[in-house]
């Protein structure tokens, strides 16, 4: 396990703040209040082999947060190239590709990858940063990444030198600084096992910024989530006799709730620069 420095800032040390949820132990840097949770050393081959999740129980919800993010990112970049990061099922690159994108994806879960090239969808089988090259695009999205990255700072500059000039990257990430974390606390659904990095509206601007993003565009916007998954969350915070009472009846199997309880950030930044696809201002 490594926590030695900040992620985001490369403080160090960083101050443990206590076990949350899933997690041991989660740290708090003192010059940017950036949070972390302990990178295991194997982190990458975690990811490279995981094993491929239950897709049809996750298409609903996966499918409509693919269209509130192309939806929201169509005034800045209407279309052209895109390239997904963290493409999972590839639902995103099939709905952009309906819209007019020319778009690929990219995914480190070699099951993941495997299956999406199946459906006969662009996706290279790897992990960013990478000194592959490949680009320049219009538009890059990374939806519930940032928080699973090993190296947050690096994976957005390896981002944003795949972007065109006037480009844009959208991310979306929970913040750690929301009202449901600050009251949930250690019970916060956001800290789980495969959450390395916790942003909150500071931290997330000083990524983008650092990384040399303009932020055009901020939003709060809900979490689409299978019901069965969301029973499990809500069973997780009660107390442990009432659990087994909380099963999801299986008639709502494969069925999505979007759920806004305000937590979690989509912000899109520019690169400096003219973007081909749009007309002068």
């Amino acid at each position: 396990m490594t926590t030695s420095a900040c992620r985001l800032c490369a403080h160090t040390p960083v101050n443990p703040v206590g076990p949350a949820a899933a997690l041991p132990q989660v740290f708090e840097c003192p010059v940017c209040n950036f949070r972390q949770s302990e990178l295991p050393q194997d982190h990458a081959d975690r990811i490279r082999h995981s094993p491929l999740p239950d897709l049809e129980a996750i298409s609903s919800a996966s499918r409509r947060t693919t269209r509130l993010v192309l939806e929201l990112l169509y005034p800045f970049a209407p279309d052209g190239r895109l390239l997904d990061v963290g493409t999972g099922s590839g639902t995103l690159i099939e709905e952009a590709v309906n819209r007019a994108y020319v778009a690929e994806g990219v995914e480190p879960s070699r099951a993941l990858a495997s299956s999406v090239q199946q459906r006969q969808l662009p996706v290279r089988p790897l992990a960013l940063p990478t000194e592959e090259r490949f680009g320049p695009y219009d538009a890059i999205t990374a939806v519930r990444v940032l928080e699973e990255v090993a190296h947050p700072a690096a994976f957005m500059t390896d981002l944003v030198s795949r972007l065109a000039p006037g480009g844009v990257c959208l991310v979306v990430t929970p913040d750690v600084r929301s009202f449901a974390a600050r009251k949930l606390q250690k019970k916060w659904w956001h800290y789980h096992p495969a959450a390395y990095n916790f942003f909150s509206e500071a931290t997330l601007n000083r990524l983008m910024s650092d990384s040399g993003l303009d932020v055009v565009f901020r939003r709060r916007v809900p979490d689409y989530l299978p019901v069965e998954f969301l029973f499990a969350r809500l069973a997780a915070l009660l107390p442990e006799k009432w659990r087994r009472k909380l099963d999801c009846p299986a008639a709502l199997h494969g069925y999505a709730v979007g759920l806004n309880t305000f937590d979690l950030l989509l912000y899109i930044g520019r690169k400096p620069g003219q973007p081909h696809n749009l007309p002068p201002t």
